[in-house]
């Protein structure tokens, strides 16, 4: 008796959702591996595609994915690179899943304003958090206001290409995959429903 080779993922998805779920695993997978490799090779200080993956995820994919890319790709790049203090640690990670959270539910606005607001607000909040962590979580300034001031100082070269960076990555993000939806005739325009 004839068997079909169906994998235990088509059991349990519907069949008619079964190429827009591989679709959307597959590009969650890419981001992934792109924001880790971002990491890890050499780069300019604070400018990696974590973020802009983070964003597209949220925008294209929904909100489990716009969680979980930033969350696995931070913990297997800092398994690779090491993990630092572990309080530090965790306002990066969480501002990520802000930034995850904040862009899914932006998902509905349209238009160039809203194209720049995301890595644009995100650079900031980013910025504003981390830079916060550093002067209360570590021991470069007095744990006060002046401190914070003076955090938030010496952060700025660190922020204009971070800056640069999340609207460097977010451009490529969604040029690449506003390319490919229009020239080629198997790619699924996920709908937000399907993925949520």
């Amino acid at each position: 008796m004839h068997h079909k080779n169906t994998s235990i993922f088509q059991k349990v998805i519907p069949k008619k959702n079964w190429s827009q779920t591989k679709q959307t695993f597959l590009i969650a997978a890419a981001l992934i591996v792109v924001s880790i490799i971002g990491r890890i090779i050499p780069h300019p200080w604070n400018m990696t595609p974590v973020i802009g993956a983070t964003i597209f995820a949220g925008v294209t994919l929904g909100k489990r994915w716009a969680l979980l890319i930033p969350l696995v790709s931070m913990l297997l790049a800092d398994a690779i690179i090491g993990f630092y203090n572990w309080k530090f640690l965790i306002v990066v990670y969480g501002a990520m899943l802000i930034i995850g959270l904040v862009s899914y539910l932006s998902k509905n606005m349209k238009g160039t304003a809203a194209f720049l607001a995301r890595p644009i607000s995100a650079s900031i909040f980013f910025f504003l958090t981390t830079n916060a962590a550093v002067c209360f979580f570590g021991t470069m300034y007095p744990h006060t206001g002046v401190g914070l001031i003076a955090s938030y100082i010496s952060g700025l070269p660190f922020f204009g290409r971070d800056l640069l960076g999340n609207l460097m990555y977010v451009s490529v993000f969604f040029g690449m995959y506003e390319f490919v939806k229009r020239t080629s005739p198997h790619f699924i325009v996920l709908p937000q429903s399907v993925v949520k």
